[in-house]
């Protein structure tokens, strides 16, 4: 796939018992501020009862012989814009050409002048539907994984457990228990959701001098981790985008001394 330009723009379960007499209402999935991209339209709530969308991600398998570098980097587009190419490309009803523009331009958003949006829409439509095309091919994302971020997107709830001498491995930890799940939202209010399938959650280490000095930095804090997820992205169902982690790049070092204490390819199964 090619790159996608750097030009561009910045942009539930449903559990309803036998005896239930009526559904209960669907939480929106993309929420903004007022003024964001993605406040104009809003999603819509469906008439049909919602499907369960981590049933239909994992069902949804990965293309493992995918290099890793093919996969498009969320961050691409300033402000993590490219989160929402994704959620409005991948969406199953299409937007019409006012509510792509109003979502995805930022010159056609901020204008309120009718006749200058009309103009402003003669050079924007085509560059935005242009992108929407690639986006919607392409179902293969990256992400940073650190602890902190200056970018818009990034997975941040990674931490690392204590050595287990048994396994001789560390434990990736993440939020309620999943190291690979949660959901990601960007400033425009676009929603990554992650299923929470993957690797598996924890990093071997054999060599015992190098686990002892991973544990050494760990316990005195000062362990850094960061790295690179590697995300499949296949379906957007009521606003949110769904995906599952296929491979990911854990380093660590110790930010006392930077020193590097390991690199780990991780791989799902």
């Amino acid at each position: 796939m090619k790159k996608l330009p750097l030009r561009l723009a910045p942009a539930i379960l449903f559990i309803m018992a036998a005896c239930s007499k009526s559904p209960a209402p669907a939480e929106p999935a993309v929420s903004a501020n007022p003024g964001s991209l993605l406040s104009s339209p809003k999603v819509q709530p469906s008439s049909r009862p919602p499907v369960d969308e981590t049933a239909r991600s994992l069902s949804a398998a990965a293309d493992p012989t995918v290099p890793l570098d093919r996969y498009t980097d969320l961050n691409a587009l300033p402000g993590g814009m490219s989160l929402s190419y994704v959620v409005t490309a991948k969406a199953p009803t299409p937007l019409s050409d006012d509510e792509r523009l109003d979502r995805l331009s930022t010159p056609y958003h901020t204008e309120r002048d009718t006749f200058k949006r009309q103009e402003i829409a003669k050079s924007e439509l085509p560059r935005v539907n242009s992108a929407l095309d690639e986006y919607r091919k392409q179902s293969y994302y990256s992400l940073p994984i650190t602890s902190y971020s200056s970018q818009a997107l990034s997975l941040t709830n990674l931490t690392l457990g204590a050595y287990l001498p048994a396994s001789h491995s560390f434990p990736l930890v993440g939020y309620s228990g999943r190291c690979w799940g949660g959901s990601i939202r960007n400033p425009q209010g676009a929603v990554l959701h992650l299923d929470g399938s993957g690797p598996a959650c924890n990093l071997v280490v054999s060599d015992d001098a190098a686990a002892r000095a991973i544990e050494s930095a760990r316990a005195s804090r000062t362990l850094q981790l960061a790295g690179t997820a590697y995300v499949f992205i296949p379906l957007v169902e009521r606003g949110t985008a769904n995906g599952s982690i296929v491979a990911a790049k854990i380093v660590l070092t110790d930010g006392a001394g930077r020193t590097a204490l390991g690199s780990f390819d991780l791989r799902g199964s």
